[in-house]
């Protein structure tokens, strides 16, 4: 249970006192992207019966204010919203990056959407991050056909262009998952959004794998 001290009313501009539990702590500043424990500084409630809470970042390379809005649902607070809104990219491996820096922002901005409870259309974020992948790798492998691999649709695109038959069976699968994201009727009603994730996740483990091994091939061959 949080106590709020200094709570000021906008709608009838009084100051009071008064505790309320919150579902969770912002953990990291907007700002600056460092983890930390905020300092609290005040906080606002509206006719709408939410809560802003204020806070400011304790780091010295930042110390900037930033502010959270929480919604009440079933006697608890939940965050809402974040201000400033800052997208904090997901960890992916530089390699993966190289060759497609759209899906690493596709995916980071998907994750984005997960956290904020958007699980309506988050998986649709991860089927189109999971194209970028896999069409930006295609191209890597046949650079002389990347506009034709940029217009096919994405089933043909794995089965022609990714001859690892790993990686194929898992984007394949990644595929038929992210599909039913997009679509009213589901195929696959035992999977889920997480399931979706966990095949882009040993996709992106794979093409990581045979990148490195590339690149070790390439920089450590006998003449």
């Amino acid at each position: 249970m949080l106590q709020v001290r200094g709570l000021i009313n906008l709608d009838s501009v009084d100051d009071f006192f008064e505790e309320f539990e919150l579902d969770t702590v912002p953990s990291f500043c907007p700002n600056c992207n460092l983890s930390f424990l905020p300092s609290y500084l005040c906080s606002i409630i509206q006719e709408d019966e939410k809560i802003y809470l204020i806070y400011n970042c304790p780091t010295d390379s930042c110390e900037q204010v930033f502010m959270v809005s929480y919604v009440e649902r079933k006697g608890r607070y939940h965050v809402e919203e974040i201000f400033p809104s800052v997208i904090k990219p997901h960890l992916i491996d530089d390699e993966i990056i190289k060759i497609s820096k759209d899906f690493a922002d596709i995916y980071s901005q998907a994750c984005e959407a997960e956290k904020r409870g958007l699980h309506l259309i988050c998986g649709i974020g991860y089927r189109k991050a999971l194209e970028f992948l896999i069409k930006d790798y295609g191209a890597y492998l046949n650079p002389d056909k990347t506009e034709e691999i940029q217009r096919t649709p994405l089933s043909n695109c794995i089965k022609q262009y990714i001859k690892n038959r790993r990686i194929k069976s898992m984007a394949e699968k990644a595929t038929w998952i992210g599909n039913d994201e997009a679509h009213y009727k589901r195929k696959w009603e035992s999977m889920d959004v997480q399931d979706l994730k966990n095949l882009i996740n040993i996709t992106v483990s794979f093409i990581t794998t045979e990148l490195l091994a590339d690149k070790y091939e390439q920089a450590m061959s006998r003449s």
